[in-house]
């Protein structure tokens, strides 16, 4: 939902992440690249659960996928790009991400 969200108003994903107006303006097709990387992850990983398919492989590239959101955002908090208090939660949230795919996958490996 989050995805489908950024993608009708990548404006406002921007702003919350500590971007001015213009920057925010400027940044609408990356803050869309990310709101359709988690659109399409999302829609891949309910297609396998209905179908049957392996969800793995979806719940690890959400993985990847947010790893990467946390090493931009830890980078973007030290270089003081983005403010440390709001970059670190984006990190911290990001790493809880991928930390949340690692326990599913092994939760999945287990049945």
């Amino acid at each position: 939902m989050a995805g489908v969200a950024a993608y009708a108003r990548p404006d406002r994903l921007a702003r919350f992440l500590g971007s001015d107006r213009g920057t925010a303006s400027r940044a609408e097709v990356y803050v869309r690249l990310f709101a359709a990387r988690e659109i399409a992850l999302g829609l891949g990983t309910l297609n396998a659960l209905r179908s049957g398919a392996d969800v793995r492989p979806w719940v690890l590239a959400a993985a990847v996928g947010d790893a990467g959101d946390a090493v931009a955002f830890a980078s973007a908090a030290r270089a003081r790009s983005v403010g440390a208090v709001r970059g670190l939660a984006v990190t911290a949230f990001a790493t809880a991400g991928v930390a949340g795919a690692v326990l599913a996958v092994r939760a999945l490996r287990e049945r």
